[in-house]
């Protein structure tokens, strides 16, 4: 699958493939959007970028395959993003 994962401060960057698409993507830990680009596997020149919110796409249209790739990988990505603590927590 060759995931990839890096967190600093505040951002969180991934990239991974699923099917036949490649995509990479960042989001401030604070926000709920996904910045994504996506292309077909061997094919980076050929990236289209989105914002990615609550699993709507803006700007543009999005090929299935693609949405499904995003879509898989986003929710692999934010299960392995750790949650604050909440005061019940603490």
């Amino acid at each position: 699958m060759g995931d990839e994962m890096e967190t600093s401060k505040g951002k969180v960057t991934r990239s991974g493939t699923f099917g036949d698409y490649e995509v990479t993507g960042w989001r401030y830990t604070e926000e709920a959007a996904w910045h994504v680009k996506v292309w077909l596997a061997g094919r980076p020149g050929d990236s289209i970028g989105y914002t990615v919110t609550d699993g709507r796409f803006g700007p543009g249209t999005v090929a299935e395959g693609a949405m499904a790739a995003v879509l898989h990988l986003i929710t692999k990505w934010q299960a392995l993003i750790p949650q604050p603590a909440t005061a019940l927590e603490a």
